[in-house]
């Protein structure tokens, strides 16, 4: 998404020989006007994007040199738009007129990925009023897969920055002032909570953040929330999960443990503290199993 775009990781993801599809708001000079030409430079018009709508296209390179920066497009009009179908946006008017942005790994091979080192690091990121991000939330490890967070103030808003080296599944589970165990990531359904609307699983390599239009934040009840992550290389029954989680009132470290211990997956997936306080989830070989950990939430 264009909240918070970064030019800085979609250029990276450029630079590994991967596309970035785009959905992009076009019309005005955009259209005929861009016939054989190598730049879109808008108009004062185009800016209002006045009868503007989505279209899908993909990044496919960018140079820091040209017209102050600019990206590279392949579009879909055929050969007559642009150069061959191809153009660039400055910098600028691509966060200017971009709504959203996805990158598009290469998948490895099954060998490659299970022979190279599993790596995955999750932190917590503080987010402002707008939701951009605003630091990170020093985390602390407390013993028995067990981190504690540094002191926040009630209504704090945060996110989960996950970065991974290797394909993973993510998932992030809470627990109630009444004990009960409930699911924060995937997103379940209002409808239906045994669905979602979104994936679990994480690309070979990259860095988000769990999610442009959502937000954590400590509640008022009590001194500690708690929050429970669980990384896979395999996908997971999230919703199955849950349930053992919510069946076991006793401590929720305890709690996540049995549950996890109870899908019957095994495993070489330690969890340990890195240096900048996340969470560093890692095994020698990419078959690594199934880890978790707990995150006391102070505040």
């Amino acid at each position: 998404s264009t909240d918070g775009l970064s030019i800085k990781a979609i250029k990276e993801h450029l630079a590994k020989d991967a596309p970035v599809v785009i959905g992009m708001m076009v019309g005005g000079s955009f259209m005929q006007d861009m016939m054989g030409k190598k730049m879109w430079i808008p108009t004062q018009q185009d800016y209002a994007q006045i009868g503007f709508g989505g279209h899908a296209m993909a990044v496919i390179g960018y140079d820091d040199r040209l017209a102050g920066g600019a990206f590279q497009i392949m579009n879909s009009w055929g050969p007559e738009w642009g150069e061959n179908g191809i153009a660039w946006v400055r910098y600028a008017d691509f966060v200017q007129f971009n709504r959203e942005a996805y990158g598009i790994d290469p998948l490895p091979k099954k060998d490659a990925v299970l022979n190279q080192p599993f790596d995955c690091e999750l932190g917590l990121v503080q987010v402002d009023e707008k939701a951009k991000p605003a630091g990170y939330i020093p985390i602390r490890a407390a013993g028995n897969n067990t981190f504690a967070s540094s002191k926040l103030e009630k209504g704090v808003r945060f996110k989960m920055e996950v970065k991974n080296s290797s394909p993973c599944y993510v998932y992030v589970f809470g627990r109630e002032a009444s004990g009960e165990s409930y699911t924060l990531f995937p997103y379940p359904l209002q409808a239906d909570p045994s669905k979602t609307a979104y994936s679990a699983y994480c690309g070979i390599t990259g860095v988000r953040l769990f999610t442009k239009d959502k937000s954590m934040m400590p509640d008022e009840v009590g001194n500690k929330d708690f929050m429970a992550v669980v990384v896979s290389t395999k996908e997971l029954d999230w919703f199955a999960l849950n349930k053992k989680i919510d069946a076991n009132r006793s401590s929720y470290t305890d709690a996540v443990k049995n549950a996890v211990q109870e899908m019957g997956t095994t495993g070489k997936l330690t969890v340990s503290a890195t240096g900048n306080g996340n969470i560093k989830f890692t095994a020698p070989s990419g078959d690594a199993g199934i880890a978790w950990a707990v995150v006391e939430i102070n505040k």
